[in-house]
């Protein structure tokens, strides 16, 4: 049988959608970023984590933290599931951007993705605070 995010996520009001403006420097993707809260039933689960992952259609390539420095990818579409600890994110904004706005407070059970257009235009992130 085949698997669909309304198999392996719940029906979400927890489901956040944010549209990040293009700036002076970083163009930004059109798509929204996507912040489903406290929906990975067990976090600590790592099969588990990816199961859904997985289900949903994304490709698990390890556990890893978030990083420090500013980046985006122009041709994927990146799934962060948060199995431990919080981040906060700054999206959308480069260094030579006003250091205002975008952040995203993130943690345990948090899934977030962040889509691309099909021409290729990322959203830049960075990663400002973790435990």
């Amino acid at each position: 049988t085949m698997t669909t995010s309304a198999d392996v996520m719940p029906r979400n009001e927890r489901l956040e959608v944010h549209y990040i403006a293009p700036t002076q420097f970083v163009p930004n993707s059109k798509l929204p970023i996507l912040i489903y809260r406290n929906v990975i039933p067990d976090p600590r689960d790592h099969n588990g984590t990816a199961a859904i992952l997985e289900g949903n259609g994304y490709r698990v390539d390890g556990f890893y933290g978030c990083y420090d420095t500013p980046h985006y990818h122009s041709n994927t579409v990146e799934a962060y599931a948060f199995v431990q600890g919080y981040t906060t994110i700054k999206l959308g904004k480069g260094p030579r951007d006003e250091d205002l706005g975008n952040e995203f407070y993130l943690s345990k059970g948090d899934l977030f993705v962040q889509p691309v257009r099909p021409n290729f235009e990322g959203s830049l992130r960075r990663k400002l605070t973790r435990s």
